[in-house]
This record gives structure tokens, C-alpha cells and sequence, in this order.
């Protein structure tokens, strides 16, 4: 099923994420690695469960 058909909002990336993006794959190259970036707004806060999903 399309997500678009079931009214779901598709959400904008952030406004620097193509250079975000860029700067990602400088430090995957020079780790020799893939990264995972975890992005939190000022108001927010992580737990230790928002983190499980990446393992």
C-alpha cells in the first residue's frame, strides 16, 4: 500500500542536510566505517530506549 494514499505527512529534512550529509561521509571515510548520526532538538532529550534501536 502507498504510504502517500494513507494520508500520512511526508516530513522536510533538516535545512543543512545536504551539507550534513557531505561532512557524514568525510568521517565515514576516514573511520573506514559506516556512522549513525542521532539528531535531538534543543527541547528534547534521549532515553536510554531511543538507543536500543540502533543495536
Amino acid at each position: 500500500m502507498d504510504v502517500l494514499k494513507r494520508g500520512v505527512k511526508i516530513q522536510k529534512p533538516p535545512v543543512l542536510f545536504k551539507e550534513a550529509q557531505t561532512i557524514v561521509k568525510e568521517i565515514e571515510k576516514i573511520l573506514q566505517n559506516d556512522i549513525i548520526c542521532y539528531w535531538n532538538s534543543p527541547g528534547g532529550s534521549v532515553c536510554d530506549n531511543d538507543v536500543i534501536g540502533f543495536l
